[in-house]
């Protein structure tokens, strides 16, 4: 299948359809990107053995009800943005 689509791209040379055929990858060659440390903190968090530890990144906030909750400094922000 690779190599059917390999051949029908006119700018793919014979020498990636070898490699291919090889079973080689072409990116087998480069190194990872560093870890995201953004990203990171999620993976922290769930680590974290805090009996009262709160997420406080990506998704919306929820409180023990789940029902959602919003942060005062975002209260703040929408009244703002009303008034002016």
């Amino acid at each position: 299948m690779i190599s059917k689509f390999v051949r029908s791209q006119s700018k793919i040379t014979h020498s990636a359809i070898r490699a291919f055929g090889a079973g080689n990858s072409l990116w087998g060659s480069m190194d990872s990107a560093p870890a995201d440390p953004i990203l990171g903190l999620n993976d922290a968090f769930k680590k974290d053995t805090h009996p009262k530890k709160v997420l406080l990144g990506m998704g919306a906030y929820r409180d023990d009800q789940g029902k959602p909750f919003i942060l005062d400094c975002v209260k703040k922000a929408e009244e703002k943005i009303v008034r002016d």
